[in-house]
């Protein structure tokens, strides 16, 4: 009976720290780019299977990349995996600093996930399908699976 009440005592705990862990900012860290300092996107999108290019393009438009680096900051850190990413998106700033994130499809079907800076993030993915198409990339080429 004792290790029946140790066992749901441990349990209950694991639960309450996975919601204080959801919570706390130290553990759901966002990207943090600065969507003023971004004027221009490129992106670059690969072939899931043949790793070939199928998508080179530029995005000039001031206000759609600026409204994809806010979509990009409302994801939410969690853990990295081995799977390869199927494009980039690479930021540019009229004094020449550059941003590179990564994309990939995921494993969830409700996320898209970016890497940035060594760190891998999860966002919806209608919102990331959304402003990734503000940009002028067909949604046809958008990979949605890895496979």
């Amino acid at each position: 009976m004792k290790e029946k009440r140790v066992i749901l005592l441990a349990i209950g705990l694991a639960a309450i720290l996975a919601l204080f862990v959801r919570r706390v900012p130290m553990f759901t860290a966002q990207p943090g780019i600065s969507p003023d300092q971004f004027i221009s996107a490129e992106v670059s999108i690969m072939d899931v299977e043949s790793r070939q290019s199928v998508l080179e393009m530029k995005c000039a438009d001031k206000d759609a990349v600026q409204w994809l680096v806010k979509t990009l900051n409302t994801a939410r850190s969690s853990p990295d995996h081995k799977c390869m990413e199927v494009g980039y998106l690479v930021l540019s700033s009229p004094a020449g600093t550059q941003a590179t994130i990564a994309f990939l499809p995921g494993h969830d079907p409700d996320f898209y996930e970016i890497r940035y800076e060594s760190k891998k993030f999860d966002l919806p993915r209608a919102e990331f399908l959304s402003a990734i198409e503000t940009l002028g990339v067909p949604r046809e080429k958008i990979p949605l699976s890895e496979h």
